[in-house]
C-alpha cells in the first residue's frame, strides 16, 4: 500500500477512536486472545464480538468504485478499527458498527448515501473521500453529524462545518 493509503487507514482508525472516546468516557479491557494465520472471510466474522447492546453506528461515504478516487480500503479500515473496539468490550458495552455506502462517483448516489446514513442514525461520518461531498455534507450539517477524518476532495470540505478533515487538501 502506498503511503499515503497507510496514513489514511490510520486517520480512519484514529477517528473511530475519538468517536468511542466523544460517545462514551468509560473504558472497558478484555483479554487479547490473538489469533492464527488462518484468517476467516469477512463474511465469518462476528463484527459485534458478541456484544448485544443497541450498536453505535459509523458511516462511511467514498467512492469505493467507478472513479479515478476508487478507495475500497477506506471502508476496510473503518471495519477493522470497529473489530479492535468492539472485542475490546465496545463502547460501553455497545458495539460499534460501521455502515457503508460506495457513491460510485454519481452525485446522485452520494446524496442517497447522505440520506441513507441520517436515516440509519449514525453518530458520525468517517474517512470520508467523495468530489461529491457537496451532496450530503448539508444534510450532515442540518443533522448535527460530524465527518470525521473527512479528506478533502471539492470544496464542500473545505467550507462546511460539519467536516473535520484529517489533512488540508491537496
Amino acid at each position: 500500500m502506498r503511503r499515503f493509503g497507510w496514513i489514511r487507514v490510520v486517520a480512519i482508525l484514529a477517528a473511530l477512536v475519538l468517536v468511542a472516546v466523544a460517545c462514551d468516557s468509560d473504558s472497558s479491557s478484555s483479554d487479547d486472545t490473538g489469533g492464527g494465520d488462518d484468517q476467516p472471510s469477512p463474511d465469518e466474522i462476528d463484527l459485534t464480538a458478541g456484544l448485544t447492546g443497541e450498536p453505535i453506528k459509523v458511516g462511511v461515504i467514498v467512492e469505493e468504485t467507478g472513479g479515478a478516487l476508487a478507495n475500497p480500503e477506506y471502508p476496510e479500515g473503518a471495519i477493522g478499527a470497529a473489530l479492535m473496539v468492539n472485542e475490546a468490550g465496545g463502547i460501553g458495552g455497545r458495539p460499534v458498527e460501521v455502515l457503508t455506502c460506495d457513491t460510485a462517483n454519481d452525485p446522485n448516489t452520494a446524496a442517497e448515501c447522505g440520506r441513507m446514513m441520517v436515516d440509519e442514525g449514525v453518530v458520525a461520518l468517517t474517512g470520508v473521500l467523495s468530489v461529491h461531498a457537496d451532496q450530503f455534507l448539508p444534510l450532515m450539517e442540518e443533522n448535527k453529524i460530524p465527518s470525521i477524518a473527512h479528506t478533502l476532495a471539492g470544496a464542500a470540505g473545505f467550507t462546511s462545518p460539519a467536516a473535520f478533515p484529517v489533512v488540508g487538501g491537496s
